[in-house]
């Protein structure tokens, strides 16, 4: 049997698979068709638009099968769509595909199509502010919105099967085999753990309804961090959880097991994602502070999800840290991980998500953030990002009860303005203190053309956009050096190529 994966990209609270990102839904289903000794083949949506054809830039998404695609897909029995984005945001070369446009781009395809990841979860948005609603299988033989790796498995056995990760563990070790279908180098998202350990979770996250709390063994995930990196994979985060400090009841212990066994697989990139910064203020949350920049490379960032620092709208959406321990956390961080490492960046900083349009959110609660952001700023503090985005209301949700975007239409004629206020007042200051000019970067990786400029990116959590002022090398590394500073990203000057990184496999 031929199975066709087509990926359109996904990014959710706990998981990103936008390139160069590798997610973990097109591994799994790939591990169980190659484990039953199928053909499985990797598509992304960028290998089916004809108009982006020829075109250096968006085509860097392609896969090696970007050639053969339509040929591959006239032979598939069944074709798996992936797609879904229930936390959108700009992505510097790459555009999401939506279920509608993959099917359209389908269509005339004989193979079973199915449509899997979060978008057949309560539905996906491309932008935020906007009330989600569930896809309708419209051109799809079957939508699952659960584990389509669990799904696939009984489809091909005939039997049923439970799932969980004692179960999974063949399959993401065995699906690191489609990175051989892929342009390398990518960034490999490694998941830790599903569901929220919060009983009741923030009014606007969908963690807690996708998924029961469970961690995967620390042995698992290095085994498929080793497998991948036989591959050639270099790049790692440790990302797909929501809150990395509560692996297995956030045991210091337990952590550095995992992030030891991590950090022996070889490796230039190793990284994690979400904290919650209640856990991060504590004296265990420091612990695993100083393993996290122990074990991991630099460039770090812990993503909190602070949301808001207005103490009413923490109270009414159920948030889970207060604006005291989110400042203990910021400090906490700062004091382990602002040392500067071998790539140019410190070690490890904390990064803050702010959402707007949450319930009971009014003028004031802007005024407030941006007044926390100003003494996070006037205390020495970095901050290595702060993410701005507005309410998705989805189904089911808490917030979706208590008047979905009621609070955002009601004060979002305040919104430019405070993002204003934050990128030039916060953002501006924050990049001229995390790099200064002067400062190296290594290992840019460069991905984009704007007119004359390139820009590029080093491999990690939430990495600062470069720009160069002169046409480099696509899919080339460069060492950098800052030399000015926008809003939110970086003016350097190429020093010199690492063109030996370049794929291996490309050829």
């Amino acid at each position: 049997m031929i199975i066709s994966i087509v990926d359109c990209y996904t990014d959710e609270p706990a998981g990103l698979g936008v390139p160069p990102y590798l997610g973990v839904y097109p591994r799994y289903i790939a591990g169980v068709a190659f484990s039953h000794s199928h053909q499985c083949f990797y598509l992304r949506i960028d290998d089916l638009r004809p108009e982006k054809r020829g075109n250096s830039t968006l085509t860097m998404n392609s896969t090696l099968n970007a050639n053969n695609a339509t040929r591959i897909l006239e032979g598939s029995h069944i074709i798996i769509v992936i797609s879904g984005m229930h936390t959108p945001g700009k992505y510097l070369a790459a555009v999401p595909g939506t279920p509608s446009e993959a099917i359209r781009l389908l269509q005339g395809y004989r193979g079973k199509k199915i449509l899997t990841g979060p978008a057949a979860f309560l539905g996906t948005g491309q932008t935020g502010g906007r009330i989600v609603h569930r896809v309708q299988n419209s051109g799809y033989d079957l939508v699952i919105e659960g584990d389509a790796w669990l799904w696939l498995e009984q489809y091909l056995t005939s039997k049923e099967i439970s799932g969980g990760y004692s179960r999974l563990r063949e399959f993401a070790v065995k699906g690191s085999e489609i990175v051989r279908q892929i342009q390398l180098p990518i960034i490999a998202e490694i998941e830790t753990g599903r569901g929220c350990p919060r009983k009741i979770g923030c009014s606007f996250c969908l963690e807690p309804l996708k998924n029961k709390p469970e961690w995967r063994e620390q042995n698992d995930v290095k085994e498929e961090m080793a497998s991948l990196a036989h591959e050639g994979v270099e790049h790692f985060r440790l990302g797909k959880q929501s809150d990395f400090y509560a692996f297995k009841g956030g045991k210091p212990a337990e952590i550095e097991q995992l992030l030891k066994g991590a950090a022996s697989v070889s490796h230039k990139t190793l990284h994690i994602d979400n904290v919650n910064p209640a856990l991060a203020a504590t004296e265990q949350g420091e612990a695993i502070t100083r393993l996290i920049v122990n074990y991991c490379t630099p460039g770090n960032v812990a993503a909190m999800g602070v949301e808001s620092f207005d103490q009413s709208v923490i109270e009414a959406n159920n948030i889970n840290s207060t604006p005291e321990q989110v400042m203990k956390a910021i400090a906490s961080i700062n004091q382990c991980g602002s040392e500067r490492g071998d790539n140019g960046m410190p070690k490890y900083l904390p990064g803050i998500n702010i959402i707007l349009g949450l319930i009971g959110e009014t003028k004031d609660t802007l005024e407030i953030n941006l007044q926390y952001l100003k003494r996070i700023l006037n205390e020495g503090y970095m901050l290595r990002r702060i993410n701005i985005r507005q309410v998705e209301v989805f189904p089911d949700t808490e917030i979706s009860r208590q008047g979905g975007l009621k609070y955002l239409k009601k004060n979002k004629r305040h919104y430019y303005k405070f993002r204003r206020s934050v990128r030039e007042d916060i953002d501006h200051e924050m990049l001229k203190r995390i790099t200064p000019v002067g400062t190296i970067l290594k290992d840019v990786f460069m991905e984009l053309y704007d007119g004359k400029h390139t820009f590029g990116r080093q491999f990690g959590s939430y990495p600062l956009i470069v720009g160069v002022k002169q046409r480099l090398p696509l899919r080339e590394f460069f060492d950098v050096r800052v030399v000015g500073h926008m809003l939110r990203s970086l003016v350097a000057e190429p020093l010199t190529s690492s063109s030996s990184q370049i794929d291996h496999q490309a050829n």
